[in-house]
């Protein structure tokens, strides 16, 4: 292949996978993981605090989330801190649901 067909071929590939995206998406999954937990957070302690009840379910949804982020992160770099705190969260968040289930009324 000539030069010229590599690098068009090239720009094709990374049209839509730039530096500035992937930078951008990275922040923006980061940012939506801390919203999430303060919001999740936040309506656990209101219910049990003003209805004495702990909706588990909540909590649950959070780490599922988080656990299958930590995974996937695993399986594109292979660290092992990703896969322990994946299996830890997913650990987690079977546990909270099996407590949701538990106190269904």
């Amino acid at each position: 292949m000539k030069r010229d067909e590599v690098l068009a071929r090239s720009r094709e590939e990374y049209k839509y996978h730039d530096e500035m995206m992937v930078d951008i998406f990275k922040k923006a999954g980061e940012v939506s993981s801390q919203i999430g937990l303060a919001v999740a957070a936040i309506l656990f302690g209101v219910e049990a605090f003003f209805f004495n009840s702990f909706n588990y379910g909540i909590l649950s949804i959070y780490f599922s989330i988080e656990a299958t982020k930590e995974l996937v992160k695993y399986a594109k770099l292979k660290e092992r801190k990703q896969l322990l705190m994946g299996i830890l969260m997913a650990i987690i968040g079977i546990a909270l649901f099996v407590a949701n289930l538990i106190t269904l009324k």
